[in-house]
């Protein structure tokens, strides 16, 4: 949790606050990392360039429908528009069966990501159109040690590293889109063979490879209600008013949209109530965040990132009417919007 925390000093260093530009970065980051980031995902927190939508931005993302089965059910039949983001977006895969495909966030016409992994090692690996590539490596290449270049697939990368660490970047071009990846490997030269490895498929292959932890959009509704379960709900909550999304998402960063908007839900009232002086209200919202440690959605999540645990600082502060550490003592109106990604008021 310390990324998150320094991002919320980055975000409010002192009392009269930040300039208007490294608010709206540390915002932006803040969004992105606290909403999305797992603890196994290999982007840089403080680093993390997004062109693209972030990963809680789910309305910018490109229709996408579900898998349909065929009458016999033997072989996949894609809906229409699933094909048409899988066949304008860069369809990579390691040439070795031994490493799949373990997530796959938002991946859509503009933007994408994934993490394929093998015996412990990963390889993350993201998309992104709109954008220049020297621009997009140059200011890569700013913040990392440059290595040259090295094949990959379908052109040549730009190779770079974090200095003083075992984490390989790549960057090339490749159609109209940016690739990006990035891993760990004990030298060049395995980084490089692993970059090598990556090769592009058809539709097919590449949407079946896709994790089982991928819901689809037609899937969402019957998850986001299957997620409520065990959630104490605000009065007059509508679970509609969780946003939903015709791409292709991830089930963490589905569970993170869900408990979220809850959350944000129970903390909005806690303010209110706490401005009007209705104690009762007050203490209704401390007695339901403080149950979310238990809410089986967080726990699910706790396993791969943090947003569980930024959730739980923000109910401990409640409970108590203490802060958020953030560099200095941050009050919970203060963070819990961003820090939870909730919705313009």
């Amino acid at each position: 949790m310390r990324a998150e925390i320094e991002l919320l000093r980055d975000a409010r260093p002192d009392a009269d606050g930040p300039t208007p530009e490294v608010a709206e970065q540390a915002r932006a980051a803040l969004m992105a990392e606290i909403a999305g980031a797992r603890r196994t995902s290999r982007w840089p927190r403080r680093r993390l360039l997004r062109i693209a939508a972030p990963a809680v931005a789910a309305a910018a993302a490109a229709t996408v429908l579900a898998l349909a089965l065929t009458d016999g059910g033997a072989e996949p039949a894609w809906a229409a528009a699933l094909v048409r983001v899988a066949e304008a977006a860069p369809r990579l895969l390691v040439d070795d069966g031994d490493w799949e495909i373990t997530r796959a966030d938002q991946f859509s016409v503009d933007y994408g990501e994934m993490t394929f992994a093998k015996s412990g090692r990963e390889l993350d690996l993201k998309w992104t159109s709109n954008t220049e590539f020297a621009d997009y490596v140059e200011k890569r290449a700013s913040e990392l040690a440059d290595l040259g270049t090295a094949p990959a697939a379908a052109g040549e990368a730009r190779l770079l590293r974090y200095p003083g660490t075992d984490e390989y970047v790549a960057v090339w071009a490749h159609g109209n889109y940016v690739v990006e990846a990035r891993g760990r490997a004990t030298d060049v030269e395995s980084f490089k063979a692993l970059l090598a490895s990556l090769h592009e498929v058809d539709v097919d292959t590449w949407l079946s490879a896709m994790p089982a932890s991928v819901v689809h959009p037609a899937q969402q509704t019957g998850a986001v209600d299957e997620m409520l379960a065990g959630i104490p709900l605000p009065p007059g909550f509508d679970a509609a008013s969780i946003p939903t999304s015709d791409a292709v998402r991830d089930r963490y960063q589905l569970g993170a949209q869900v408990a979220g908007t809850v959350a944000c839900a129970w903390i909005d009232r806690w303010v209110t109530a706490r401005r009007d002086g209705d104690e009762a209200a007050v203490r209704e919202a401390v007695d339901a965040m403080a149950t979310s440690t238990s809410w089986p959605i967080l726990r699910e999540m706790n396993a791969e990132g943090d947003y569980p645990e930024v959730l739980w600082g923000l109910a401990a502060a409640m409970e108590t009417g203490g802060s958020v550490p953030a560099g200095r003592p941050m009050t919970v109106e203060e963070t819990y919007a961003e820090s939870l990604g909730c919705p313009s008021s």
